[in-house]
């Protein structure tokens, strides 16, 4: 999928922008090269995945929308051995809850 199919949420520029420069850089140029390498998907009703990028540091949560990727938060979300294993309502609880902490409750999913 080419990097012209990912649209950033404003809300995801945000949390972006408070990392660095070369962290930012590298979430963004790794996610747009294939934004379903090693995807969870998070909740199905809704098409929306997790993508850990950045050596498993980071998580980009993402959307399928309209054929494009639409991306809602970026978040530093590693415990993704965990999360593959759970139920699907407790992924999207718990990712929920760490996108909501993270943006001080601007974002909710």
């Amino acid at each position: 999928m080419a990097d012209s199919s990912v649209i950033w949420e404003e809300s995801a520029l945000k949390l972006l922008e408070t990392r660095d420069r070369y962290t930012r850089n590298a979430i963004r140029e790794e996610f747009g090269r294939d934004p379903e390498k090693g995807a969870i998907e998070i909740d199905p009703a809704e098409h929306s995945y997790l993508t850990p990028v950045s050596g498993n540091r980071f998580s980009v949560i993402w959307q399928r929308y309209a054929g494009r990727v639409l991306v809602r938060a970026v978040v530093p979300l590693t415990n993704l051995d965990w999360l593959k294993k759970v139920a699907a309502d407790t992924k999207k609880d718990y990712v929920g809850q760490v996108v909501k902490s993270e943006s001080k409750g601007e974002i909710t999913l």
